[in-house]
């Protein structure tokens, strides 16, 4: 029986869901949430959201036929994660002094990301990666320096 021959796409998506759903990073993940000894509920919601976050990932791409619009769509994933990201760092910069649960959380959930991001960033063109970074950094930039 002859197998099946994946197109491009298929190999590229199986590539993308084989990283994205290693088991390397779940395990980055939970080296990072065990700091949180003390919050056992907040490390079980953190999880929640990665987790939801990966298989969304993948289950987005999955239908895709198409190479070009596969990265397309992983680069639009790859900016949204991004955007959390610069917000998250952020607020974390403004409430780092009160410790709360709050602060935790998002300093935590922006590290997790992190992990993410790095995944996801190989297949991701360095252009792309340079044009979402100053689109997100760039109102911020631009208003300080009118300040």
């Amino acid at each position: 029986m002859e197998a099946k021959k994946l197109s491009p796409a298929n190999v590229l998506y199986e590539k993308i869901a084989e990283t994205l759903l290693d088991e390397s990073l779940i395990k980055q993940v939970q080296e990072v949430l065990g700091k949180l000894k003390h919050d056992q509920e907040l490390q079980n919601e953190l999880m929640d959201e990665v987790v939801t976050i990966i298989e969304d990932t993948v289950n987005n791409l999955e239908p895709i036929e198409d190479e070009i619009e596969l990265i397309g769509i992983l680069t639009v994933r790859y900016a949204r994660i991004k955007a959390d990201w610069v917000l998250l760092n952020t607020k974390t910069q403004y409430i780092k002094d009160r410790k709360s649960r709050d602060y935790y959380k998002t300093s935590y959930f922006s590290s997790i990301l992190t992990l993410i991001l790095i995944y996801i960033e190989p297949f991701i063109d360095d252009e792309s990666k340079r044009v979402i970074s100053e689109m997100l950094l760039e109102p911020i930039a631009t208003l300080k320096k009118d300040k």
